[in-house]
């Protein structure tokens, strides 16, 4: 809001009635008109500092809480803490005061709440890196480091570039790079033009950790083939199966080109749909317009891949033999028909990946709990938020693996255990091939089979069911709820919960329908049941509703 002057008097208003009262009520006058107080500011700091108010003002409540919590709360509890000891015969120190705190702060470089080592950002940035190269070799995070104004093969001298991965983020990339790795960028941890990159891996828990970070000016192709490289010579080569980025591809030819290639290359449907939100605009028709987002939507999620590719020619074509969609269908053929396997749902079955939610995140969190939402000018602020997060993410991991999460895939599974057990399907068995149809609910609608296949493989992670007593990769099934959610579909529950009650009748009854199932179970009416007996009926009644 304005600062509006009485040019009376001088006092600040908000708005110009108020100053047109004050001058009519206080001064009897007629208001004149008023000026802007641009050099005035509404919030002032009223705290003592050497028997005299500090006396610096803000226009803005949030930058005197800054203020308040950054100059004068930490030298005020040295002063207190001082001043409780004071004797008949002072010494120096019993003299301390507020600028004298200040002073040794500055001399000594004594790090600040907020990362701050100087004045001068670069300077304080430079101090930091100072102090992790000088502690031992598996406790310095930094592995790369060039200031502006210096030389370095195949950088300009403008250029920055600082990267940072301490040894327990080499071990997790060690331990899950092999599986899937994420990479993004954001901007607004500082006021420079310099991004934050951050390399990121799944781990046993379906969360992300981040393994790697490079602030730089730079975001081309070069830089982030440096930044691999530098990974490289400290882990060594990284090939892993899935490697989702955004859509400009040079984080991926980087990749390739040090680690050698990925065996799925996934866009983010997030940076995906954003792109198409954008260039629809290309179509000037609004009901066209929508009639092709959802086209897109539709077409993005297939998952058979025969009736993708022949959906992706009907499409292009339907784009070109209308002017009003020909410019947008010119924008799609040049950017996705090339990529098609990047974006569609049917060519990531089983990556585990859909999206990069865990780095968008990661991100938020920085910017919103760690820098409160506020707009960060200076590097080492952000470098310092970056740096809390990374130390409370690893002893976040630390407490998972002693004391167990509930994580979200977790509760996604638990959900589709009860889905399962409130559906019916009629069942058919071939061998370790379970194929479940939904009986129609009219004779006009038949809904396509699911087919669930068992494989032989152990327990072997978290993402699994307690009650079922099995993991994610003990089973497949060819619906997309499993392929591209990464979760325990409520098909394979109800084939576990089948394979259990046969089970509980005998362990040679040969695979039958689940209806003959159920049949032979609820034949069992005896008073004398055992516990575990009363379990299954309980799993009978939830089948039979």
């Amino acid at each position: 809001m304005p600062n509006i002057a009485c040019l009376v008097c001088g006092k600040v208003f908000c708005t110009q009635s108020n100053v047109n009262r004050h001058v009519r009520e206080v001064h009897h006058q007629k208001p004149k008109p008023i000026s802007y107080a641009k050099d005035m500011h509404r919030f002032k700091c009223m705290e003592m500092v050497d028997n005299d108010y500090c006396d610096k003002s803000f226009n803005k409540k949030e930058n005197l809480i800054t203020h308040l919590n950054e100059e004068h709360s930490k030298n005020f509890e040295i002063l207190e803490t001082v001043g409780t000891n004071i004797d008949e015969k002072p010494k120096r120190i019993d003299l301390l005061t507020h600028e004298d705190v200040r002073n040794i702060k500055n001399s000594y470089n004594i790090e600040n709440a907020n990362g701050k080592r100087h004045h001068n950002d670069a300077t304080s940035v430079h101090l930091w890196v100072q102090e992790c190269n000088n502690k031992t070799t598996g406790e310095n995070p930094i592995i790369f480091y060039k200031p502006q104004e210096s030389e370095e093969d195949g950088f300009k001298k403008e250029d920055f570039c600082l990267l940072i991965m301490n040894s327990f983020q080499k071990s997790m990339l060690l331990k899950f790079g092999k599986n899937i790795i994420a990479i993004d960028g954001t901007h607004g941890l500082n006021g420079y033009d310099l991004d934050l990159v951050t390399l990121l891996v799944i781990d046993e828990f379906n969360q992300g950790f981040p393994v790697a970070f490079l602030f730089s000016n730079r975001k081309d192709t070069f830089i982030y083939t440096f930044f691999f490289d530098c990974i490289r010579d400290n882990v060594g080569i990284i090939q892993c199966k899935t490697f989702m980025s955004d859509m400009e591809g040079a984080f991926y030819i980087g990749w390739e080109k040090i680690m050698g290639p990925a065996q799925h290359t996934l866009f983010c449907s997030w940076h995906v749909d954003r792109a198409w939100q954008c260039n629809l605009s290309k179509i000037a028709n609004k009901e066209k317009r929508a009639n092709v987002y959802q086209a897109l939507k539709i077409l993005q999620q297939k998952t058979d891949e025969g009736n993708f590719q022949k959906c992706l020619i009907n499409f292009v074509h339907f784009l070109n033999g209308d002017s009003d969609t020909a410019e947008f269908g010119k924008y799609f053929r040049e950017n996705y028909c090339s990529n098609f396997t990047k974006l569609a749902y049917c060519f990531r079955n089983n990556c585990g990946i859909n999206t990069n939610m865990h780095l968008e995140s990661m991100h938020k969190i920085i910017k919103y709990f760690y820098l409160e939402g506020r707009v960060v000018k200076r590097l080492d602020k952000g470098l310092n938020a970056v740096m809390k997060y990374l130390r409370n993410r690893s002893v976040s991991r630390y407490i998972d693996l002693n004391k167990g999460k509930n994580t979200k895939q977790s509760r996604l599974n638990f959900v589709r255990h009860n889905k399962a057990l409130n559906s019916t399907y009629s069942l058919v068995i071939n061998g370790d091939v379970y194929t479940l149809e939904k009986p129609p609910q009219d004779s006009s609608t038949i809904q396509e089979p699911y087919c669930v296949t068992k494989l032989n493989t152990p327990r072997c992670c978290e993402n699994s069911c307690s009650c079922c007593g099995i993991c994610r990769h003990m089973f497949s099934c060819s619906c997309p709820d499993f392929t591209n959610n990464n979760v325990i579909c409520k098909h394979i529950h109800y084939v576990v919960l089948h394979i259990k009650n046969l089970n509980i009748v005998s362990s040679h009854t040969p695979l039958v329908e689940m209806n003959e199932c159920v049949k032979i179970l609820s034949q069992d009416t005896s008073e004398d049941r055992t516990n575990s007996s009363k379990v299954s009926d309980v799993y009978i009644q939830h089948l039979l509703n």
